[in-house]
C-alpha cells in the first residue's frame, strides 16, 4: 500500500516536500509458520527529560539529513508505540550486506499529514547483520 505525505522540516525558511512511502511488514512467513526477525533496532523516542513519546514517525536513511537540502531517500519508517518505541526489523533491507550505516530522524505528523522534524538528536548507527540494538533519538515536544 502506498500513500503520500507532505514532509515539513524545521529550518530558516519552511520547506515542503512531497513524498512516496511504502509500509512495510515487521515478520516474513516462511513454509507456514511466522519467523523471528534477526536483525533488529529499537529506538526509544524520548523528550529532553526522558519521557517516551508515542506516535512519532521515524525515518531510516543512508545519507545524513541536511537541512535546507532536498530529503535523502527513505528506506524505511517505523512508529513509535505507546511505550515510545519505534521498531525496525532489517534482515530483509540487509538483505547479504553484513552491516551497513543508517541515519535516523524523528517526526510528528500533524492533522493535516505534514510530517514536521521534531529530531534533537541525529543518530547515525551502524547495524551489523543477526545483532538487536536498542538506542535513543531525544524529540522537541
Amino acid at each position: 500500500m502506498r500513500f503520500f505525505l507532505n514532509l515539513i522540516y524545521s529550518s530558516s525558511a519552511f520547506q515542503c516536500i512531497q513524498l512516496e512511502l511504502q509500509r512495510t511488514k515487521t515478520t516474513t512467513l516462511a513454509r507456514g509458520n511466522v519467523s523471528e526477525t534477526q536483525t533488529q533496532l529499537f529506538l526509544n523516542v524520548l523528550n529532553e527529560n526522558n519521557v517516551p513519546k508515542a506516535d512519532y514517525t521515524v525515518l531510516m536513511f543512508e545519507e545524513p539529513l541536511v537541512i535546507d537540502e532536498p530529503l535523502p531517500t527513505i528506506e524505511m519508517q517505523a512508529i513509535s508505540n505507546s511505550e515510545g518505541v519505534a521498531q525496525f526489523d532489517l534482515d530483509d533491507y540487509l538483505g547479504t550486506s553484513e552491516s551497513k550505516l543508517l541515519y535516523f530522524e524523528a517526526f510528528i505528523e500533524q492533522p493535516n499529514g505534514d510530517l514536521v522534524l521534531k529530531s534533537i538528536t541525529h543518530p547515525e548507527l551502524t547495524i551489523v547483520k543477526n545483532t538487536k540494538r536498542t538506542t535513543s533519538i531525544i524529540v522537541k515536544d
